[in-house]
């Protein structure tokens, strides 16, 4: 970091940020303190004579500091999949009623007949501390035999790969839209979810998540037709289905009522 003097002395920082002058006379003296992709901080101090005058000046990140948002894009795959209802459960548990089958074969059959899957994406976002808010979208076109919708999840993420607390649930056609607020985030940020059948079973603390960068993992099945009121289950199967994610963040600017960062929308 850059340090100057009343315009006129200038210093370097030593590695753990240090600088130092000497022989300043006393009096009113301007520091301006700079660095490259962060803010410049100019502080006035009042120097008494024979004082040894300790000062700290925290940088801030440009980023950090200005209000933007930031969309990532991530790609999805269902090689062949099912999705599965049970009309009498009004509220099913999270993780249950849909399947990626391919991902279970091996993988020679799965790379000689195209069918790989790719269901589950994760994702890192930056702090709750400044965020606002989460808009996460899904777009395809259809493959389907049975039905042109998709089911999309979307979860906390959590160490060592496992799901933390659930967010949200679609299934529906194409293009799918999940709003979450930063109230929303930082409630279930502090659940600890139970073990169900897609494994979500890890935690992750609103704490964590206030001061460090935050996981998020998106899973994609194939939609679940509805057959009719005298079917007790409804079903649905994909084959080969691509589905593009975008998930956009809001850091310290006003969270939209609506927004899309789908192309042509």
């Amino acid at each position: 970091m850059r340090v100057v003097l009343d315009s006129a002395s200038e210093d370097v920082t030593t590695a753990d940020g240090a600088f130092h002058f000497s022989n300043v006379v006393p009096g009113t003296h301007t520091v301006l303190v700079s660095r490259d992709g962060f803010l410049p901080v100019e502080r006035a101090l009042e120097v008494r004579p024979q004082e040894i005058l300790d000062v700290r000046i925290q940088l801030v990140r440009v980023g950090a500091a200005l209000a933007y948002h930031e969309t990532k894009i991530g790609v999805s795959f269902v090689g062949c999949g099912v999705g599965v209802r049970n009309q009498q459960l009004n509220n099913p548990p999270a993780g249950v009623g849909g399947a990626a089958v391919c991902s279970s074969l091996p993988a020679n059959v799965q790379n000689a007949t195209n069918l790989q899957d790719k269901f589950r994406l994760d994702w890192k976002l930056g702090s709750l501390e400044t965020m606002t808010g989460i808009y996460a979208e899904s777009k395809w076109r259809s493959t389907q035999v049975l039905g042109k919708s998709m089911r999309v999840r979307w979860y906390f993420g959590a160490s060592g790969g496992q799901l933390g607390p659930f967010l949200g649930e679609l299934d529906a056609p194409s293009p799918l839209s999940f709003r979450f607020p930063i109230e929303v985030l930082r409630t279930n940020a502090s659940i600890t979810p139970v073990t169900t059948a897609s494994g979500a079973a890890g935690s992750v603390s609103a704490e964590q998540c206030l001061t460090e960068a935050c996981p998020f993992v998106s899973f994609h099945y194939a939609g679940r037709s509805n057959l009719g009121p005298t079917y007790p289950v409804d079903f649905g199967f994909a084959m080969q289905q691509r589905i593009d994610d975008y998930l956009t963040a809001f850091y310290r600017e006003t969270f939209p009522d609506r927004f899309s960062a789908l192309p042509d929308q």
